[in-house]
């Protein structure tokens, strides 16, 4: 149950990449994020521009982990992030436990993907839509920073950040 006396957490985000914004970093996200009823269930109440209307607007957004448990019952949350920049054209990919996902704005054009990784990294498609074949395929679990990953199209993907 929530308890209005307790202050919650305060987030700004900024954007890297948009999938509806092609000047990302314009977009401010600000909100507050409440607990759920159940464990890694949240609430977050802000505001920002609103894409379709222009107008800078409350939301809601109800948010779920996600996070698998492994055999012991512990939360696999080892992940990484990728980055592709040349030029206007961005690409971002991100895995935490066994989702990944990603977006790349190339020329105007938009890629979106996310994926369930299961056993032996074979991979459940939730959705692609796009340019998502310009994504990294097989990365691994556990990339160190700065390796690199290129995908058939010749573009250079590099792991900026991995946990």
């Amino acid at each position: 149950m929530h308890d209005d006396s307790v202050v919650p957490p305060h987030s700004v985000f900024t954007h890297w990449i948009d999938s509806r914004h092609v000047d990302a970093a314009a977009v401010r996200d600000e909100g507050d994020m409440f607990p759920g009823e159940d464990k890694g269930e949240s609430l977050e109440r802000g505001h920002m521009v609103n894409p379709d209307s222009g107008l800078d607007e409350m939301y809601e957004e109800s948010w779920v982990s996600g996070i698998k448990l492994d055999e012991e019952g512990v939360e696999d949350s080892s992940g990484y992030v990728l980055k592709y920049e040349h030029g206007d054209n961005k690409g971002l990919v991100v895995r935490i436990g066994d989702l990944v996902q990603g977006v790349l704005r190339e020329n105007g054009d938009i890629g979106l993907f996310r994926w369930e990784l299961g056993h032996g990294e074979t991979k459940t498609i939730i959705a692609e839509v796009g340019r998502h074949e310009a994504f990294p395929q097989n990365v691994k679990r556990g990339p160190n920073a700065s390796d690199k990953f290129e995908t058939p199209n010749g573009w250079t993907w590099v792991c900026v950040e991995s946990w």
